[in-house]
């Protein structure tokens, strides 16, 4: 039995199965709620909601807590608070919410420092693979690479400014909910 499950599921995975129930549940939802809590320990978790627009095709909107990863703080260590809206753009070949999926990301948002604030803009590719349970529950396998820039100015002397841009890629773990 469990042999059976894991040949399926890899079936399943490399795109040789036919349909499955959670396949059939994925077909069914137009939207998912996810939230990336390895961003805990990289340089925030965020939160998203995406929404089919056509087969094949999703948007997305969310936030990133820039202040709550652990990496963040190592590589900034004055770092009061951050924080980033974000809009994705998702593509998926199996015409639904599940399977391989990649797109762009744009994020835009601030952050204060001990002596500085700056606004941030960033992007980033993103690729992966979901999994939707026939349950709706959703578990998502990837990763991003892309920039961020921060214009910074100095709080008490505006004529110091400047520019630092961060560059990463990082591996991503969304757990959710297909609606």
């Amino acid at each position: 039995m469990i042999a059976r499950r894991l040949l399926a599921g890899l079936c399943a995975s490399l795109g040789l199965a036919t349909t499955t129930a959670a396949q059939e549940a994925a077909a069914g939802a137009t939207g998912v709620f996810q939230v990336n809590p390895l961003g805990l320990l990289q340089v925030g978790p965020n939160v998203e909601v995406q929404r089919q627009l056509s087969p094949g095709l999703a948007m997305g909107v969310g936030a990133r807590l820039i202040s709550l990863g652990l990496l963040t703080h190592v590589m900034i260590d004055d770092l009061r608070s951050a924080w980033t809206g974000t809009v994705n753009a998702v593509l998926y070949p199996r015409k639904n919410l599940t399977g391989w999926f990649y797109g762009p990301r744009v994020e835009i948002g601030k952050s204060d420092r001990e002596h500085y604030t700056s606004d941030l803009l960033g992007g980033a590719l993103e690729f992966g693979y979901r999994r939707v349970r026939p349950s709706g529950f959703t578990f998502s396998l990837g990763a991003q690479a892309g920039a961020l820039r921060a214009n910074y100015t100095h709080k008490t002397d505006p004529s110091d400014t400047g520019r630092e841009l961060y560059i990463f890629a990082m591996g991503v773990v969304y757990v959710g909910r297909a609606f």
